[in-house]
């Protein structure tokens, strides 16, 4: 029921319970349809002490033996290792 000018209206209700439906339908396909866009990682996400990977060493092990291997800077190793 909706007023308008202070006369009463009444909507059918069905009709407008369907097309909300069909909007929110149409809206959801939109979406699935839009790839996620992956956020880029920078130096400030890097925290070190996590586990890295899952594996049995921290994330600040892993970025002290790449700058050593690999003769990267400490941000070289950290980016290479955000990725």
């Amino acid at each position: 029921v909706a007023f308008d000018g202070g006369k009463k209206q009444e909507n059918n209700s069905d009709e407008s319970a369907a097309s909300s439906s069909q909007l929110r339908n149409s809206v959801k396909e939109d979406v699935k349809s839009q790839p996620l866009e992956k956020k880029q990682a920078t130096i400030h996400d890097f925290c070190g002490s996590c586990m890295f990977r899952g594996m049995d060493f921290n994330c600040d092990d892993r970025i002290a033996w790449v700058m050593k291997v690999k003769k990267l800077s400490k941000t070289e190793a950290i980016m290479q290792n955000l990725n």
